[in-house]
């Protein structure tokens, strides 16, 4: 289920991006196993998932590719973005892309609600998780720039 679970992430990642931000994850991009706990730098947006699946997705990026995201939707400058706009528009990507996820899960048999989302931002930010069934991670590419998004879940199926 691990693997089924890491090419939805993969998949929700690449519609939200394509569709809210017009970048587009490279083909090569991957969600694996991983091993906890991990370190992001820059804004991270995490949504909790809970029901039969339960757990948590976060989804960091470099502070200059979110003030870029949000002003391509706000239709500004990054400089002139603010940090509570950043702030916003992380949360609702972290927000859409655990959504699409859920769907994915609620379709096979793994119904679940999600939390609002909560947007962290730093340098060192150590995640980890106390159940750990399913640990998965990936640095996605953008194309055509040298930025990547980080995503992260911690989850576990109930039985």
């Amino acid at each position: 289920m691990q693997h089924v679970i890491s090419n939805f992430v993969l998949a929700a990642a690449k519609e939200v991006f394509s569709t809210m931000a017009s970048l587009e994850i490279d083909d090569g991009s991957k969600i694996i196993d991983s091993e906890a706990p991990t370190n992001f730098s820059g804004v991270t947006g995490n949504v909790s998932v809970t029901g039969k699946t339960i757990g948590i997705l976060y989804l960091n990026m470099p502070e200059r590719l979110a003030a870029e995201i949000a002003s391509g939707l706000m239709g500004s400058s990054p400089d002139s973005i603010s940090v509570d706009d950043v702030n916003d528009v992380v949360g609702e990507l972290t927000n859409m892309v655990t959504g699409n996820l859920k769907s994915k899960m609620c379709d096979q048999g793994y119904p679940c609600t999600l939390s609002i989302p909560t947007v962290l931002r730093g340098s060192d930010i150590n995640i980890d998780s106390v159940e750990k069934e399913i640990v998965l991670s990936g640095e996605l590419s953008i194309n055509s720039t040298e930025h990547k998004v980080n995503i992260c879940l911690f989850a576990k199926l109930e039985k």
